[in-house]
């Protein structure tokens, strides 16, 4: 199966994709992540001057929840996206079973049924299900390839 994304045509079968490229990390935009940086600490002096008193230590959890987000956005930086293209359908398909999942099992909060309790962890997969579909539109739209130009096929 051919794939068309951007300028660059490749095969699944293709040796060039691999899971992980570090070059990924050169093209960080220093400048975005100091400003990231500088909301996070400015976030985190309001929210332990706020909770400072609190018995629970709100300013905790978010540094922790912060330090795990950056652990996960390091490895989702360094992993090609050509190789997440490759298996679109499929994910596309387990977020279609999540989101009905949820009219099922989902757990309601605040007056709205979103949430899957998985564990002590809760899922909200319409997040995720935003990203899955821009990768599935990238595999949708680079298989189609020259089709796309006739108004049926799009």
């Amino acid at each position: 199966m051919r794939i068309v994304v951007g300028q660059d045509e490749f095969d699944v079968r293709d040796a060039r994709i691999s899971v992980v490229n570090y070059a990924n990390l050169r093209r960080i935009d220093w400048f975005m992540a100091l400003v990231v940086m500088a909301l996070v600490f400015v976030g985190w002096s309001a929210l332990y001057s706020a909770s400072h008193y609190s018995e629970t230590n709100y300013f905790m959890k978010q540094v922790v929840a912060f330090f795990v987000g950056l652990a996960v956005a390091a490895v989702i930086v360094v992993i090609d996206y050509r190789f997440v293209v490759i298996f679109a359908p499929g994910l596309y398909v387990v977020a279609v079973a999540l989101l009905a999942a949820v009219l099922k099992f989902g757990h309601t909060a605040k007056g709205s049924e979103r949430w899957l309790q998985i564990g002590p962890v809760g899922v909200q997969p319409s997040e995720t299900t935003k990203l899955v579909m821009v990768y599935f539109l990238t595999w949708y739209l680079s298989t189609l390839g020259e089709r796309i130009k006739k108004l049926h096929w799009f």
